[in-house]
């Protein structure tokens, strides 16, 4: 991370943004050792970015089936008729 002088916390598009101006900047003066060492550094950051988004509840079985408004009403019970 010291590579590219970003932290983990910051937002992705920050990381993106350092990742590609470093690397252009690298790739313009001809240091490929630098230039891998950003690339290398770059990918172990996302993916350590990649498993921090995996982890979720046990309880939710599948994201899509998560209600949009969650706030909104619910039926519970009896179905309505109509259904």
């Amino acid at each position: 991370m010291n590579v590219l002088g970003v932290t983990p916390i910051e937002g992705l598009y920050k990381i993106k943004q350092t990742y590609g101006r470093k690397l252009n900047e690298a790739k313009r003066s001809g240091d490929v050792a630098t230039a891998a060492l950003l690339e290398k550094a770059y990918d172990k950051l996302m993916y350590s970015q990649l498993m921090n988004m995996k982890k979720v509840s046990k309880d939710i079985k599948y994201a899509d089936k998560q209600p949009i408004i969650p706030y909104g009403p619910r039926r519970k019970g009896k179905k309505m008729d109509g259904d």
